[in-house]
């Protein structure tokens, strides 16, 4: 229990007059006077919150995260050209950048509704092309779909398809590739079905 302290000038010893501290119980203390209430009215922090309303704090959204931001990240693929076929040796890049957003419209390359464009292209000196695409998505389909769109830009354009090297148990070592009988042999040394040769 809170107590306020009153000092009072009753002391038990008579030859001094020095003033004693006794306790006073809470009912007893003094109330505010008014000037202390006319003094807080006028405080400019209470003006302020009784004239403006409490503000909302926003909640900031939160950031996206590294896969969102690496989709929208532009994007460069290299495609592979024939090494005895070079179709885009005399080209520039702005008109071979022309030549490439022409054939993507006119095969319709889109990605959810979305046309697909590159943002520019050039020949490496291996002759391979470089293409700036917007995003990695539409970089991902153009390399995926090269053979659709290559023939467009230049009818010598093909592209060469991916090879992946694959590790047979045994081979013949007279092996003619053009004989069925061969590869039917071949299929059934390495327990491997004919149509994947």
């Amino acid at each position: 229990m809170k107590e306020t302290i009153k000092q009072t000038r009753n002391h038990p010893c008579p030859h001094c007059n020095a003033p004693t501290i006794s306790a006073v119980p809470p009912t007893q203390a003094t109330p505010p006077s008014s000037n202390t209430n006319r003094l807080s009215n006028r405080l400019w922090s209470t003006v302020a919150s009784a004239t403006q309303p409490a503000k909302q704090v926003k909640v900031p959204p939160k950031p996206p995260t590294n896969k969102m931001i690496n989709e929208f990240k532009s994007a460069k693929i290299i495609i592979r050209v024939p090494v005895d076929k070079d179709p885009c040796a005399k080209l520039e890049p702005k008109e071979l950048t022309c030549k490439i957003n022409a054939a993507l419209l006119t095969i319709n390359a889109k990605i959810d509704d979305n046309l697909i464009q590159v943002k520019g292209a050039s020949r490496l000196p291996s002759g391979d092309l470089l293409i700036h695409t917007y995003n990695r998505i539409a970089a991902r389909w153009i390399l995926e779909n090269c053979h659709c769109w290559t023939e467009i830009v230049h009818k010598d354009f093909t592209t060469m398809r991916p090879t992946f090297p694959v590790l047979l148990q045994s081979v013949p070592t007279k092996f003619n590739p053009a004989d069925p009988n061969f590869i039917k042999e071949l299929a059934n040394q390495n327990h491997l079905p004919i149509e994947v040769f």
